[in-house]
């Protein structure tokens, strides 16, 4: 299967769930991943918290019961030591070892939720990640990653104890996240690791995803267009670059066709044009 496909394809669905694009996602380090069994893990995962689910009040006691089950009957648990494990970002290794970042163990809940009929959406909170339970005009906050649960009130207070400073919660955390902004957010993860773990060709395929969401981002472009030179890809770093100049408006000067060299070093934009040149350069040699 061609997960990068599949996940261009997915995103133009008006429902599309957010493990669909997790999976698309874990396909660019396991191409022969099954997405079915992943989906039917979650069916079953489902099945099982409904049966336990069945008698208890919805409300307090759901967000309660949810998270128990989550963590106690089911294993789930944030990976805490070994936080910048690539594989805490693959949603087939999060289910198989039932540990992960708090924005998988979060989507788990999500698509659990789903399937059980009840109102859980992501929160993406600065730094970290958790999820929101809603039944009629009260809330809880699940944080799956630590085996919480809190009032919506106590998350200002919560997460400055998380991370030993005081942290402002903006209402815009508290609004739903989109699948979309999901899947930005576990490439953001992916990207920050390979990069610091130095693996380019790793980060190239997370930056291949990346620009399906933000085509338009002359950031990651210029980023991608770097690391395929270092990776020895002339002909993608032309593209890239070339694509980068067109939305800069310098493709005229980067093609070399104005003349006007010391404008465009005055634009910040002149170490970049000689790289794109010398690329060109070493196309015609190399063809």
């Amino acid at each position: 299967m061609d997960f990068l496909t599949e996940f261009d394809r997915s995103l133009r669905q008006p429902h599309v769930a957010p493990e669909v694009l997790a999976i698309h996602i874990a396909g660019l380090a396991y191409p022969d991943l099954e997405p079915r069994a992943i989906i039917a893990d979650l069916d079953d995962l489902a099945a099982s918290m409904g049966a336990h689910l069945d008698d208890v009040t919805p409300g307090r006691m759901t967000a309660h019961a949810f998270m128990a089950i989550f963590v106690d009957g089911f294993g789930f648990a944030g990976n805490a030591a070994d936080y910048y494990q690539p594989d805490n970002s693959y949603l087939n290794i999060v289910l198989a070892r039932r540990t992960g970042l708090p924005i998988l163990l979060s989507l788990v809940c999500v698509a659990l939720g789903r399937r059980l009929g009840l109102a859980i959406d992501g929160a993406g909170f600065p730094g970290h990640f958790m999820v929101r339970y809603r039944h009629g005009e009260e809330s809880w906050l699940l944080d799956p990653f630590h085996g919480r649960v809190l009032q919506v009130d106590e998350v200002q207070d919560y997460l400055s104890g998380l991370f030993g400073q005081a942290v402002s919660i903006s209402q815009q955390a508290l609004t739903g996240v989109t699948p979309a902004a999901f899947a930005q957010r576990i490439l953001n993860n992916l990207r920050n690791v390979y990069l610091g773990n130095q693996a380019w060709a790793e980060a190239v395929r997370v930056l291949d995803y990346m620009l399906i969401l933000l085509p338009s981002s002359t950031a990651l472009l210029q980023e991608r267009a770097l690391l395929n030179y270092r990776l020895g890809d002339l002909e993608r770093a032309s593209r890239d670059l070339q694509r980068y100049f067109s939305l800069t408006g310098q493709l005229w000067h980067a093609l070399d066709l104005s003349g006007d060299e010391q404008g465009d070093a005055s634009r910040g934009y002149g170490e970049l044009i000689q790289l794109f040149q010398r690329i060109q350069e070493e196309r015609r040699r190399l063809n």
